[in-house]
């Protein structure tokens, strides 16, 4: 099946993930994990007001 041909887009959105994982003395494990989001335009919300 042939591709596409390229379509006009605009960026939204970036979501990264980053875990990192630790050994500790004890030998088990500490994970650790955050997320964030950036978007490229206002957001305005009635909670959180303008972001």
């Amino acid at each position: 099946m042939p591709l596409l041909p390229p379509q006009i887009r605009k960026h939204l959105h970036t979501r990264r993930v980053t875990f990192r994982g630790y050994q500790r003395e004890d030998g088990l494990w500490d994970i650790e994990a955050a997320i964030v989001d950036v978007k490229t335009y206002v957001l305005k919300t009635p909670d959180r007001g303008t972001l």
